[in-house]
């Protein structure tokens, strides 16, 4: 079965010379973690490795759910900041691993959460765009977004 939806990859790794181990939180599908097979060929139809960050349309086959699903296609859009905008400054590429650690440590495979998609778009967009030199600004984000992920996984903190 063939499944189509927005994707951001959260952790990518080679698995041999020309294919990569990518896991990708979906906004309809969770967490999903898939083959990329040929990526890291000259002549591939992802047009090049896939990167940590990368933001985009993917379509997936899975034929069960014990193993890694297998890519079919990746169609980067634009409008998310990659890990070239993110990697210009140490300590926001730092904080934007950290938020993917957290997505990637406390999700679950196949368990859709669409306003979790949502907040980590809008955490790498902010973060990405930060011109300001003081990193106050991003903490209090990543602390924000931190809380929001908790809310929405079921483990809410009682602050009061």
């Amino acid at each position: 079965m063939l499944t189509k939806d927005q994707a951001v990859c959260i952790r990518a790794v080679d698995y041999s010379e020309t294919s990569q181990v990518v896991t990708f939180l979906t906004r309809s599908a969770g967490k999903v973690g898939v083959i990329a097979k040929g990526t890291k060929r000259k002549n591939n139809p992802f047009g090049g490795p896939i990167e940590l960050f990368s933001f985009g349309n993917i379509v997936f086959s899975d034929s069960t759910r014990e193993k890694l699903a297998t890519l079919v296609e990746f169609e980067p859009l634009e409008g998310v900041a990659g890990s070239s905008a993110i990697a210009r400054d140490l300590f926001v590429l730092n904080c934007c691993l950290f938020a993917a650690e957290l997505v990637n440590t406390l999700t679950k495979d196949y368990d859709p959460h669409p306003g979790l998609f949502d907040m980590f778009i809008t955490f790498l967009q902010q973060a990405a765009i930060q011109k300001e030199p003081g990193q106050s600004r991003l903490l209090a984000r990543l602390i924000l977004f931190q809380l929001g992920l908790l809310k929405e996984i079921g483990l809410s903190p009682v602050l009061d």
